[in-house]
């Protein structure tokens, strides 16, 4: 085989990957939200019936468990970023901004738990629930124990769900008369990471186009986080909320 044939063959390899890996995650963020849709916590945010009471309790203690994690999960994901190919400095570098972008995310949640009566020097000072402390895990574990293109499927399930699930609960608790001082974070991720999204698509088409076989580590990236996010994480905050109310 000449040279020139090689190239070619390679070209195609990537690009036949990279028209299978966007639509397969697309897919599989289709099949979550249905699982979303039955969870605990999603029928209690979307059920009329709801108290404002419980609907208040809940979002707090979503925002609590949101604060909790983002933390460890921005730190891993830049160390995993430090493991990327160094003669990439510029898929390093947006990948970077990314995070830089995503770094106050936390805070944002917790400001908006606060606006709902939560206490911020225990929000500060607890320790995190177990479900977030497996997101936490996860994230390290891919950072050690994966490789460091996995952690782009994990990535995609954020931004590739939040602003879906985020529009879909501003409209509910919109129609549910939620104040607007605790919905920074719903209103900025219902919009904000539609750009997200974009760029991690873009930067997703790119890896494998130049990295062959990095779409099984981004595949595998996605199921790990897949399954244990989010759906046990709000759950649990959800039960908490529930118990609040009746205390």
């Amino acid at each position: 085989m000449t040279a020139t044939s090689t190239a070619q063959a390679t070209d195609l390899f990537a690009r036949s990957h990279d028209q299978v890996v966007l639509p397969w995650l697309d897919e599989q963020i289709r099949l979550l939200l249905e699982r979303i849709e039955a969870s605990e916590s999603w029928q209690t945010l979307a059920n009329p019936t709801t108290s404002p009471q419980l609907l208040l309790a809940l979002m707090r203690e979503v925002y609590l468990e949101i604060y909790s994690y983002q933390p460890q999960v921005i730190e891993a994901t830049i160390a995993t970023i430090a493991r990327m190919p160094k003669s990439d400095a510029k898929m390093i570098q947006k990948m970077l901004i990314h995070q830089a972008e995503e770094a106050d995310h936390g805070e944002i949640a917790l400001k908006d738990y606060v606006a709902l009566g939560g206490d911020e020097g225990y929000a500060r000072k607890r320790r995190m629930s177990s479900a977030s402390f497996i997101v936490a895990s996860l994230w390290w574990g891919l950072c050690k124990m994966e490789s460091p293109f996995a952690y782009l499927g994990g990535l995609y399930l954020f931004e590739g769900l939040t602003p879906i699930v985020s529009l879909r609960a501003k409209e509910i608790l919109g129609q549910r008369g939620f104040p607007d001082e605790a919905l920074n974070f719903i209103d900025f991720h219902s919009t904000e990471d539609i750009k997200h999204t974009n760029m991690v698509r873009k930067l997703l088409e790119y890896v494998v186009s130049k990295y062959p076989g990095t779409d099984e580590s981004i595949k595998y990236g996605f199921e790990c986080f897949a399954a244990i996010y989010p759906i046990p994480v709000w759950d649990e905050a959800c039960r908490r909320a529930k118990l609040s109310v009746i205390a």
